[in-house]
């Protein structure tokens, strides 16, 4: 079927599709890490605030965790973004 709204999903799945946005890229606070081990964090919030920012890596043949690394980074308020490197 065709979606006749603007925002609505192809074969009307939008609900688990807007709840995982809602659980992850409409926050004050987002980060996402590549595989280069750089991340990219956002504070739109006004305050400053001190978050860490936990990385698993993933083996996507047997889903297993290979790895996981946890870092501290300090993100300005106002909408300022932070790239940072995990350890």
């Amino acid at each position: 079927s065709r979606p006749n709204q603007p925002g609505q999903s192809i074969g009307g799945r939008w609900k688990p599709s807007m709840y995982l946005l809602r659980r992850s890229l409409f926050r004050s606070l987002f980060c996402s890490c590549g595989k280069s081990q750089s991340c990219y964090c956002r504070n739109d919030g006004e305050q400053e605030r001190v978050v860490r920012v936990t990385v698993e890596h993933w083996s996507l043949a047997d889903s297993v965790i290979l790895e996981v690394e946890e870092f501290d980074l300090v993100l300005s308020g106002g909408g300022v973004h932070a790239k940072g490197t995990s350890p």
